[in-house]
């Protein structure tokens, strides 16, 4: 009977201080703020996910792990980026030892700053075969979202000169 104490009091404090040390150990984790913005502004976040806000925004995110983001505004396509992690030195460092490596020492994330531009939902992958009826098709489509509120002043600049940058491009 008293092994069994014994037994029952190890395995109570091993869970105990198991989760303690989680919490610690996550508040050691090395993080970095990265700067979030897309164009136009005011893009939805996701991560995993989760929204987890709108554009401009400042994330706290861990530095050893990469990291996918999903950006969605309405009237817009779905745009996706990736924060990946980078060693903080210039060569890889040959011996990497256990606490700095599961805390994330030896990493940064690749930028601090991203930026998303969006594609509005109306521009084609091609110009097709009559490319003037086509940038003028969707240059008026732009002037009436305009007008009718749809897009705002910000968001008809980028989207008029996408319109440009995609029929300039071939």
């Amino acid at each position: 009977m008293r092994i069994l104490t014994v037994i029952l009091a190890i395995v109570l404090s091993l869970f105990l201080t198991s989760a303690c040390t989680t919490s610690v150990v996550d508040s050691l984790q090395s993080k970095q703020d990265v700067l979030i913005e897309s164009i136009p502004s005011g893009s939805k976040i996701y991560m995993n996910g989760d929204l987890i806000g709108t554009t401009p925004m400042v994330l706290n995110l861990e530095s050893d792990t990469n990291h996918e983001i999903y950006f969605e505004k309405e009237g817009f396509k779905r745009a996706k980026n990736y924060l990946n992690t980078v060693y903080k030195h210039a060569k890889k460092p040959y011996v990497q030892f256990g606490l700095a490596k599961d805390l994330g020492y030896y990493y940064q994330l690749s930028t601090d700053h991203l930026i998303t531009e969006l594609d509005w939902e109306a521009l084609p992958d091609t110009v097709g075969i009559t490319p003037f009826e086509s940038m003028s098709a969707l240059i008026t489509k732009a002037e009436n979202a305009l007008s009718n509120g749809s897009l705002s002043v910000d968001e008809h600049k980028v989207v008029l000169r996408q319109v440009v940058e995609l029929f300039n491009s071939n």
